[in-house]
């Protein structure tokens, strides 16, 4: 999920607590000590130095890949070593806003479909590239210096960057003798990227193709999971990227304590029905398969098979980390019906993984959850049973394991799905707080954004997709919270208090559009709970959004600023960034 920002900038801030948006002060602070100790879990709860461990943080994927900063990366030269002055003020900014967790990729490969970071991490022939690398070492020192620590994934589900079915084409596909080419591909709808069936002969697929939904043969990525010589060179590039020594620390990756937790994969599951597809190769179908029971083909088996062995291989390589499975939180069955009854696809195997299982591995250390209401087509009417079904639930079944559990990834696109529900692009401040409140209440002891990337040096874009935010806005010249910054404050504030042991109601939350306030900005939601009203300061008294005007086009009471000043400062390339840097107005 990802990204946008304009002609913006993170500042610093002086404290945690609530507050409104005002103006602050853009002095750095002195850089932190490095990192000193591991991040220990204890009595299912995560602990440094025997002190409790809560964070906020936030995902920025790609800050250690030369795609950074718009493929505009700045690089100097001192004492005859490659450094990156905006990598370093991006984690001052990260920082001073009190984040203590990012998490950035660990993998970018040659080739890699959907992306071609030049130089990348990992060549063709498997081995590291030193000088694609070098980022990401700078990075993880970088962050461990300013008391940041780092998460680190190995591989990832979808292709982007490196995909698992970049493996199987270097290590199987490619290389693997006639015997072993006895292999499936997957007939995969390009619109929906659903695998429609499997099947041996790749010229099957074209018979599926329709003119509105092409169809495409790719090599089944979830070899992955189960062929031996693709698992092996798996195996022996984590061995090659965990011990070799990072230049910039003087240490390797497992014995650095700036880094949070190996995290096996980001998005561990298959190809939707993807354990029943392959019961009957070439005979079952996406919509047959939908209709069967999953205990029948024993749906999210090859996924824990594989962190099983995965998660056992990399402790015996470091022994000092956290070990987790980055998945999103599916499930293959639930024991209330009334969670079966909605969003059945959250909880039913269809994802091929099995989170309560998943959290019974004895080498997996704590769990994670990857939760997007507005991507799942989940409205903003069923969030009481989202928190319910899922956010809770996930919570207990961590809680009943021994594990802590975060929000490691949540957020929401300000563009919007279609078909898909609108009110969280219109709100989403507000509705980035509740999921954080339901974090909270749940016992979560992290919670992270997809993703507020800081501009950096030269006021440059540090990242542009349609999730991302600013933590800051320029305002008349003055520099405020936006109002996703002022979520993201006020969650630092909370975590702060459970770290006390105050309770989660104690937390400050942002209110919705429209909320009665006094005279300190502060309200109650429609939850019952506190709240702060983001603000930009105007004098409309439109909640904080200026009045409509002819050619803004209001939809059920909303519209766009179209050509004032206070929008086109936010302009990037063609596209002009509309909602949380203060381009919505009220009719």
């Amino acid at each position: 999920m990802r990204m946008f920002l304009g002609t913006l900038f993170l500042c610093l801030m002086s404290s945690m607590g609530c507050s409104s948006q005002q103006p602050e002060s853009q002095t750095m602070e002195k850089p932190r000590a490095a990192v000193q100790s591991f991040v220990q879990v204890s009595n299912g709860r995560f602990q440094v130095d025997g002190n409790p461990f809560y964070f906020v943080g936030s995902n920025f994927y790609r800050l250690a890949m030369s795609e950074a900063f718009q493929g505009n990366v700045v690089k100097e030269y001192k004492n005859g070593r490659v450094t990156y002055p905006q990598i370093d003020k991006v984690m001052e900014n990260y920082a001073a806003e009190g984040f203590k967790v990012i998490r950035l990729w660990g993998f970018a490969c040659e080739g890699s479909k959907g992306s071609n970071v030049t130089p990348p991490f990992i060549n063709k022939d498997l081995s590291l590239n030193m000088d694609g690398i070098q980022q990401l070492d700078y990075t993880i020192a970088a962050a461990g210096q300013h008391g940041i620590r780092v998460i680190l994934p190995l591989v990832n589900f979808e292709h982007e960057y490196c995909g698992m079915e970049w493996w199987v084409e270097q290590t199987l596909a490619k290389r693997a003798t006639p015997a072993q080419k006895n292999m499936t591909y997957s007939c995969v709808e390009k619109r929906s990227h659903h695998v429609l069936k499997l099947t041996y002969n790749a010229s099957d697929c074209a018979a599926l193709n329709r003119p509105d939904n092409p169809v495409e043969a790719v090599v089944t990525k979830e070899y992955f999971y189960s062929d031996e010589t693709v698992k092996t060179a798996f195996k022996n590039h984590v061995w090659n990227f965990l011990t070799r020594t990072n230049p910039y620390t003087g240490l390797s990756y497992r014995d650095d304590p700036g880094i949070f937790a190996i995290e096996l994969t980001n998005e561990a599951h298959t190809s939707d029905y993807y354990e029943c597809l392959r019961t009957d190769v070439g005979n079952k179908t996406y919509n047959g398969c939908a209709a069967e029971n999953p205990a029948n083909y024993k749906a999210g088996e090859l996924v824990y098979n594989w962190l099983n062995e995965m998660s056992q291989y990399v402790r015996s390589v470091d022994s000092n980390h956290l070990i987790t499975t980055g998945e999103e939180g599916y499930r293959t069955s639930h024991q209330d019906p009334e969670c079966m009854n909605k969003h059945s696809w959250i909880n039913n195997g269809m994802k091929g993984v099995d989170f309560a299982r998943n959290a019974a591995l004895p080498y997996v250390s704590f769990m994670t959850t990857h939760l997007y209401p507005d991507n799942w087509a989940v409205p903003t009417s069923d969030l009481d049973w989202f928190d319910r079904c899922v956010i809770k639930d996930r919570g207990a079944i961590a809680a009943k394991n021994g594990k802590p559990i975060i929000m490691e990834e949540t957020g929401f696109s300000e563009q919007g799905y279609d078909g898909k529900p609108d009110d969280y692009r219109r709100d989403r401040p507000y509705y980035l707080s509740r999921m954080y409140r339901y974090a909270n209440q749940a016992g979560f002891q992290g919670t992270m954004v997809w993703q507020a990337a800081p501009l950096t040096l030269f006021d440059q874009v540090a990242e542009d997709d349609s999730f991302t935010f600013p933590i800051k806005v320029k305002l008349n010249n003055e520099w405020i919270y936006s109002p996703e910054g002022l979520a993201m404050k006020q969650q630092v504030s909370c975590q702060q208090n459970l770290a006390r042991g105050l309770r989660a109601s104690s937390c400050v939350s942002i209110c919705p559009r429209g909320t009665a306030v006094d005279s300190s900005n502060l309200g109650t939601d429609p939850q019952g709970y506190r709240c702060v009203l983001p603000t930009y300061n105007d004098p409309s008294g439109k909640e904080g959004y200026p009045a409509c005007t002819a050619g803004s086009n209001p939809v059920n009471g909303w519209g766009w600023i179209q050509d004032a000043a206070i929008c086109t400062q936010y302009t990037i390339g063609q596209k002009q960034y509309q909602e949380s840097a203060g381009c919505s107005c009220r009719a």
